[in-house]
């Protein structure tokens, strides 16, 4: 498995965004907050069904388009943090 995580800025920044622990938003998630931490590290990528994806959204008070949509693609996390937006490949 790659050593990059899951959009670990990115998801990081929002969550510390939203002013939430790692053991708040997994909770909000039904989750342990191992498991989340599995998923910054990249020791795992998160497997959410989609009442758990809008629950992401919703604690992270952010859009689906602002979550991290290629774990292993961190300079394009870069790249959309300086121009002030981040968007999901292949949308407008």
């Amino acid at each position: 498995m790659s050593k990059k995580s899951f959009g670990a800025p990115k998801l990081e920044q929002l969550r510390k965004r939203a002013g939430l622990t790692q053991e708040q938003l997994a909770g909000g998630l039904n989750i342990t907050d191992h498991t989340y931490r599995n998923w910054i590290t990249g020791r795992s990528k998160p497997n959410l069904d989609f009442a758990q994806f809008k629950a992401l959204c919703r604690l992270l008070k952010c859009s689906p388009e602002e979550l991290p949509d290629d774990p292993t693609d961190v300079e394009s996390l870069s790249a959309a943090e300086s121009s002030g937006s981040y968007k999901v490949k292949g949308t407008a």
